[in-house]
């Protein structure tokens, strides 16, 4: 005898299952698609490691990729409608298309041309602008060097959310000598990641609203740090003013975006300068400051530094980092209470090698 076993499918999971199929197949229908190549402007030379950002009409980034080492990429809309393509690529002249109409279920060809003369700080005057300007494109040469660090800021923010790759990480947490920063004691660990920068920072509204350290009930103290996605929120850029700063001997060959709070702010807040090379206009590293500590000792030491560097494929990662601030004891009778600057806790990290995630998307 031949039985044929049928398995029972419940009523509500036809539906579901009938509602997934039309979902997928709209999602299908739906999904809009520009392909193309990147290459030098009047040849046929293929321009791998540029970021070509796909924005609506209103503006705003709807996908962002990185060309592959011919040039290629691929950007996906989430509807039909007008897009226009913005090449961002480190030290060069940015570019965008005009508008293109894409269609339902559409797939675009398009060739698009870099420019091939670099961009250089050498010479970036800053009598121009002693002033602090609230929002760096505001001013001339702000502007100029806020566009560079911009471009580095998203290519590290996308190269994080997107987890291209594996990262064998090395982290530590120091304690030092308040007097000469000398490690007194030191623990570490080393730890493969798909993230490179293990700190986390709350988001920059909170830390505009509530300051970057913060004491906790049970009088613990955070101190946060600035990331690349704190400092291209409109929070953090309507809050701090900027300048440009040139560099002495520490910085040799290098032009700096200052910024610091805006004036009347009350919260622990952050100044600091943004580094990037005069010849190339790559972001080399941020340092930074905390401002409006209420406490009894020097709070010189207490800060923070992230070193940028841009890989071969072009993207970007945090290559070093670390954090500083105080270790405190307390003393006294009732009101009091006095504090001392016992030690400095640094925490940091620094990426010792990395290797391609699987199934990323150029």
């Amino acid at each position: 005898m031949n039985t044929q076993y049928r398995p029972h499918v419940h009523p509500i999971w036809g539906i579901l299952v009938a509602v997934l199929v039309t979902l997928l197949s709209a999602s299908s229908a739906w999904a809009q698609t520009i392909r193309g190549l990147l290459v030098e402007e009047g040849s046929e030379t293929p321009v791998g490691g540029v970021f070509v950002v796909m924005l609506s009409e209103a503006g705003l980034e709807v996908d962002r990729v990185l060309t592959d080492d011919r040039g290629r990429f691929s950007v996906i809309a989430r509807g039909p409608g007008s897009y226009s393509l913005r090449t961002e690529r480190i030290g060069y002249a940015s570019t965008e298309t005009p508008l293109i109409e894409l269609d339902v279920a559409a797939v675009h060809e398009l060739r698009l041309e870099v420019p091939v003369e670099a961009i250089e700080l050498i010479g970036v005057r800053v009598e121009a602008e002693r002033r602090c300007v609230v929002r760096p494109e505001e001013g001339v040469e702000t502007a100029r060097i806020w566009g560079e660090a911009e471009k580095a800021l998203s290519a590290t923010r996308w190269t994080g959310e997107q987890r291209l790759f594996v990262f064998e990480t090395e982290s530590y947490e120091q304690v030092r000598s308040p007097q000469t920063l000398v490690v007194l004691s030191e623990a570490s660990e080393k730890v493969w990641r798909t993230v490179a920068k293990p700190f986390i920072t709350p988001p920059a509204e909170q830390l505009v609203e509530l300051g970057f350290v913060r004491t906790t009930a049970e009088d613990s103290t955070y101190y946060y740090a600035p990331d690349a996605e704190v400092m291209l929120s409109d929070a953090f850029l309507d809050a701090h003013c900027f300048r440009v700063r040139l560099g002495d001997d520490q910085e040799t060959g290098l032009v700096g975006l200052a910024f610091e709070p805006v004036p009347g702010s009350h919260m622990t807040d952050v100044k600091g300068v943004l580094w990037l090379d005069e010849e190339t206009a790559a972001l080399r590293f941020l340092e930074y400051s905390y401002t409006g500590l209420d406490v009894d000792f020097s709070t010189e030491h207490f800060g923070g530094r992230l070193e940028f560097e841009q890989l071969p494929t072009g993207a970007w990662i945090i290559r070093n980092w670390w954090i500083r601030g105080p270790i405190v004891r307390r003393g006294g009778v009732g009101h009091l209470q006095t504090e001392r600057l016992a030690a400095v806790k640094q925490v940091g990290g620094r990426v010792i090698s990395l290797r391609p995630a699987i199934g990323f998307r150029n």
